[in-house]
């Protein structure tokens, strides 16, 4: 990923479902992998399954100073243990930078039903940024993972408070370079051949162009390369499943990842 804006790849990468860290430190001594030097990043944490947001990142790129977790109730079952939102905070190439990486509760029981617990996951990831800008309203954040909505929805359009066009800036709203791809069909994943874009990167005002003297928001890519879709069945052209049905079929992943880049002027 990423490979064809930089050599070097990525710099941070936001995970979901990780069972533990030992599987991010086998990730990330893999041989085509280990001469980056990345880092990880996981919290264990209340979920029932036993899975977490985790992070990678190159330790040239970003330094860390601070990781936090915040814990979200859910309000249709106060008694149900989700995941947490974690928190990572440092400096990326001498800029603060703040990443939120999260994975907002499911549809489990119908998306309207559950619509509640992932607007109070919203809720919590906004608190979160804004308690950083506030003390620092220079801070870039990004808020990132699986938010099991799509941009439109309540939860991120209204609860976040995004909007999807630069000509729109607002400094009270969110950023989603994702919503323009959600319009044009694109997703991260199907369901009875229709799409979704819940995995999104959400932008906060520092890192809208201004300039480019410092880090600025370039691009957004649904990262869908051939070798990540199955290409045989009733699901040619979905993502290629890890497990279907039960059965192990080898494939990466039920969603497809993305990606943003940020660019600078390049000083002598």
């Amino acid at each position: 990923m990423a490979t064809d804006a930089t050599p070097e790849g990525l710099s941070i990468l936001g995970l979901c479902e990780i069972e533990n860290k030992n599987c991010l430190d086998d990730l990330v001594k893999d041989p085509k992998l280990k001469s980056r030097n990345y880092q990880t990043i996981l919290v264990d944490g209340p979920d029932a399954r036993g899975v977490d947001p985790g992070l990678i990142y190159n330790p040239k790129h970003f330094k860390v100073t601070k990781v936090v977790t915040y814990h979200v109730t859910l309000p249709t079952d106060s008694a149900h243990k989700t995941r947490d939102q974690l928190v990572v905070s440092g400096s990326f190439f001498g800029e603060a930078l703040t990443v939120i990486v999260n994975h907002w509760p499911s549809r489990r029981g119908g998306e309207l039903a559950s619509r509640p617990n992932r607007i109070e996951a919203a809720r919590v990831c906004r608190h979160i940024a804004d308690s950083i800008t506030k003390i620092d309203p220079n801070n870039k954040v990004i808020i990132m993972g699986d938010l099991n909505d799509d941009p439109p929805n309540e939860s991120v359009k209204k609860a976040l408070n995004t909007y999807g066009k630069l000509k729109d800036a607002d400094s009270e709203k969110y950023f989603n370079p994702m919503e323009p791809l959600y319009k044009d069909g694109i997703g991260t994943l199907a369901w009875q051949d229709s799409w979704n874009l819940f995995d999104q990167t959400i932008l906060n005002k520092a890192l809208i162009p201004s300039g480019y003297k410092s880090f600025q928001y370039y691009k957004a890519v649904v990262f869908n390369k051939p070798y990540l879709k199955s290409d045989f069945g009733n699901f040619k052209g979905y993502p290629f499943r890890t497990y279907s049905g039960g059965a192990y079929t080898a494939g990466y992943s039920d969603h497809f990842p993305v990606y943003s880049i940020f660019v600078k002027e390049q000083t002598k």
